[in-house]
């Protein structure tokens, strides 16, 4: 499947004029090119019995995740960190239950969400250090900067930023019914999907600033769309839905200074989405066409380029697949999961340079 392409979308309200015209012209960057080194390639350590999914990756390197603990046993995982070689379960589940790790700061501490996909149980978020496991009374933890704020879901009615033991509680704009934090940047700015009152389709893009607060980014023209991480700068990255009939179709998209670029298909079932970004501004995702074929991809949201990262591993890697990248760090390193021979792997991507 050749690399995504990107389209331009204007702003929220021209959104839908500009798509329809993307959409028909396929817009590409004439000659534009990635910068992105080479790769070198390193498989992640097992943790459980199934497929370990890494989630978050700090500037040192270390990467939290849920490790599933059987290939036959749904919804039994377990949260876990891995630094270098050395893999730590953060902790046991009951039966029936999972943990993740959601996100990791520099200084190794851990926020997740555990409880989750238990018969008539809540899930609940946890933070994760050197002393052991600290459950939080809120129903996630899915961030945490290097000053140790913690941020998260409340009540789905409004987010929390957890300081030195206080609960900072931002309501929702009024015109949202519920929501979902699901990233903050460097300086605990949060990224939420919001839901409307009824009678007003789709989830949108909302950031929350503390020194200027709500701004709704809406659905950047599609029926609904989903952030999925932020960096310092502020720009989004995540995905866009439109329901087609008995189909539906999802873009990547990446929203900088008010203007949203849109990459992937725009085929029934194909699917894009972007789900890391580094300060540097380059995200990381993946992407999947119709026929089911797809590969982790990278955009430098600079020059809007887009290029299969398995285009990009040095000589030397051969018989891996590198199908959905997670997240990048400060270093470029990159982590995700594919396939090593056939078989189901985390990967962890070297710059070349790095050496």
């Amino acid at each position: 499947m050749p690399s995504p392409a990107p389209s331009r979308v204007v702003s929220a309200r021209r959104a839908r004029a500009a798509l329809a015209l993307a959409a028909a012209l396929c817009l590409a960057v004439p000659g534009a090119r990635a910068a992105l080194p080479w790769y070198d390639v390193v498989a992640l350590p097992d943790v459980g019995d199934g497929a370990t999914l890494p989630n978050a990756m700090n500037n040192r390197g270390a990467v939290t995740g849920e490790a599933r603990l059987g290939k036959h046993m749904d919804g039994e995982g377990t949260a876990y960190v891995l630094r270098g070689k050395r893999v730590t379960r953060m902790h046991q589940p009951a039966p029936g239950q999972a943990s993740e790790g959601r996100g990791i700061n520099d200084h190794g501490v851990v926020v997740g969400n555990e409880g989750l996909q238990v018969a008539n149980g809540e899930p609940r978020g946890f933070i994760w250090d050197r002393h052991g496991v600290t459950r939080l009374d809120v129903p996630t933890a899915m961030a945490i900067t290097n000053d140790g704020t913690v941020v998260g879901d409340f009540d789905f009615q409004a987010i929390y930023r957890l300081r030195q033991g206080q609960y900072h509680l931002t309501g929702l704009p009024p015109e949202f019914s519920y929501g979902f934090a699901k990233a903050a940047n460097a300086r605990g700015d949060v990224l939420v999907d919001g839901h409307p009152w009824n009678g007003t389709p789709g989830y949108r893009v909302l950031v929350h600033r503390e020194d200027t607060g709500w701004t709704d980014h809406g659905t950047l023209g599609g029926d609904f769309a989903n952030g999925l991480a932020i960096n310092r700068a502020g720009t989004v990255v995540g995905l866009v839905y439109w329901n087609r009939g008995s189909g539906r179709t999802v873009r990547a998209f990446v929203l900088k200074d008010g203007v949203t670029s849109l990459f992937g298909s725009d085929a029934v079932w194909a699917e894009a989405r972007l789900s890391g970004i580094n300060e540097a501004g380059v995200a990381v995702g993946s992407t999947r066409g119709p026929d089911g074929e797809g590969h982790a991809f990278a955009v430098d949201t600079d020059g809007q380029s887009a290029v299969n990262l398995n285009r990009r591993l040095a000589a030397g890697h051969a018989g891996w697949t590198l199908l959905d990248a997670r997240a990048i760090n400060d270093r470029g390193e990159i982590v995700g999961r594919g396939l090593l021979h056939g078989q189901s792997a985390g990967f962890l991507l070297v710059p070349r340079a790095a050496h």
